[in-house]
């Protein structure tokens, strides 16, 4: 078991043409254990380091989430009921993984989503 977790959350904006607004073009929304630091203290995560879950839409992929235990699993939105994963806001993100650090409840019961098979 793991001490500590994080969340990182990375995002990528850019102005729409001719309007004073901008729109997120890509985004990373990390929760997962902390497996090692940097000199400064900080998270010092992998792309591969476990998590409990993540979605984004890297290597400009759809959005998809990392599911708990496998950083590697792509599940595309097809496959996930309760959450739209590209209209996932970054303070509900945080804080549902506050909420998961004290409930003792599941990820998926937290975060709201359920995982359908293949």
């Amino acid at each position: 078991m793991f001490a500590a977790a994080h969340v990182c959350v990375k995002e990528h904006f850019a102005k729409v043409a001719g309007l004073q607004s901008s729109r997120r073009i890509s985004f990373a929304y990390h929760y997962g254990p902390t497996v090692r630091k940097s000199d400064d203290g900080a998270p010092d995560g992998e792309p591969n380091d476990p998590v409990f879950v993540r979605i984004d839409d890297a290597g400009g992929r759809p959005v998809h989430l990392h599911p708990e235990g496998h950083p590697e699993q792509h599940i595309p939105q097809e496959r996930i009921s309760g959450l739209v994963l590209d209209k996932v806001d970054l303070f509900d993100f945080v804080k549902a993984a506050i909420r998961h650090q004290s409930s003792g409840k599941s990820v998926q019961k937290e975060f709201g989503f359920k995982i359908r098979a293949k």
